[in-house]
């Protein structure tokens, strides 16, 4: 489901006969189920909070993909605690569910070794004080040879309760990953994010790795860790954060 971590769209059999590669958008019909255990891998706040994040996605047509999105990798975000929290509110989980939104992603255009997204989120933070935010940006893959390209960047404008920190951020991440055999791919994350009115003096460069594998046909498992202020005026190599999540498509 992750179009964010997706390689080259094409026709269905070149996706197949390259298993690693993935549509960004899927057939008519077809559903992608995910979910992802989300840990804070801070030393002083380990496992502070846990979460486990459901994301589902429905392709509606040729083109259109709706999803119901809740994990980090989904939004874009270097983070953990989305969804469905484990721990108690003294263990990082302000809320027993958090961080969830809705997804639209519109193939804008696809050939030989690229394809383009437009896409919109829809994402509220918390819910016992609702502060949502409009993502709208574009996703460009590019696959040359055993190697991947993804961008994701994206303008989230805060909707309401703007003084409760529910401010616009320019978000842009990144991925490279090389493809190590058939069915096995690592890569490295990384990319830019800060709130728009002070980025010059608090943008965040985020840096991390990630292993994904093509259990199935319709089945990866991935995993990745990270540092998401590692570089910038204001950088922290304490915050860290990880997941392990499983993806399943329909045929």
């Amino acid at each position: 489901m992750l179009v964010v971590v997706a390689g080259l769209v094409g026709a269905a059999r070149t996706s197949r006969a390259q298993g690693w590669l993935q549509q960004p958008v899927l057939r008519p019909g077809q559903v992608e189920v995910g979910g992802a255990l989300e840990v804070n891998l801070s030393t002083r706040d380990l496992a502070e909070p846990l979460s486990v994040a459901p994301d589902l996605a429905v392709g509606v047509g040729p083109r259109l993909t709706l999803a119901l999105i809740h994990s980090a990798r989904q939004r874009g975000e270097w983070t953990s605690g989305g969804g469905i929290c484990l721990r108690s509110a003294d263990h990082g989980c302000r809320e027993a569910y958090q961080q969830g939104g809705l997804d639209a992603r519109w193939l804008v255009g696809s050939g030989d070794g690229y394809w383009v997204l437009a896409r919109g989120r829809l994402v509220s933070r918390t819910f016992d004080i609702v502060r949502p935010s409009l993502r709208l940006g574009l996703t460009v893959g590019l696959v040359r040879g055993g190697w991947r390209l993804v961008v994701d960047p994206q303008l989230q404008l805060g909707m309401w309760n703007r003084d409760l920190g529910n401010r616009d951020w320019l978000r842009v991440p990144i991925w490279f990953e090389r493809r190590v055999t058939a069915r096995v791919s690592a890569g490295l994350r990384t990319g830019i994010a800060g709130e728009l009115a002070v980025f010059d003096d608090a943008y965040a460069i985020s840096l991390g790795a990630q292993v994904r594998v093509q259990v199935s046909a319709r089945a990866t498992v991935e995993i990745a860790a990270g540092f998401p202020e590692i570089l910038g005026p204001l950088n922290d190599v304490k915050p860290r954060h990880g997941y392990v999540a499983l993806d399943v498509a329909t045929p």
